[in-house]
């Protein structure tokens, strides 16, 4: 989506980019059930705010990367497309966990630019 969402800030405003890369990131993600197309919204629009913020997608590869990985060791036999009420056993541990996977990219949108121009000026 990097490249994307270079090339829409390019052509129209921001604003645009910012949404049209969450749009897209819940677009690819629909396959999955309606229901997890637009909580991916949600993780596109907050991704999107943290690439824009620190001015990069590492931190976001990674924070997906770990989402998948806890996702497929926490419940490794849900097929998502067939999802209609998972049974979680820990509902506490799945609440921390995805916190703790939001904390990266929330990371990276609110204090990495501060850091960064605090440690450079």
């Amino acid at each position: 989506m990097n490249l994307c969402t270079e090339k829409v800030e390019q052509l129209s405003s921001r604003r645009w980019a910012i949404w049209g890369s969450a749009i897209g990131f819940s677009l690819w993600h629909v396959s999955q059930g309606p229901l997890a197309g637009a909580a991916m919204l949600f993780y596109g629009l907050i991704f999107a705010l943290a690439r824009w913020r620190a001015e990069g997608i590492l931190g976001l590869v990674l924070a997906h990367g770990m989402m998948d990985l806890s996702a497929a060791r926490m419940l490794p036999t849900l097929e998502v497309a067939s999802l209609g009420k998972p049974e979680i056993s820990c509902t506490i541990g799945m609440i921390l966990g995805l916190v703790l996977l939001m904390a990266l990219p929330l990371y990276l949108w609110k204090w990495h630019p501060d850091l960064k121009r605090s440690l450079t000026g």
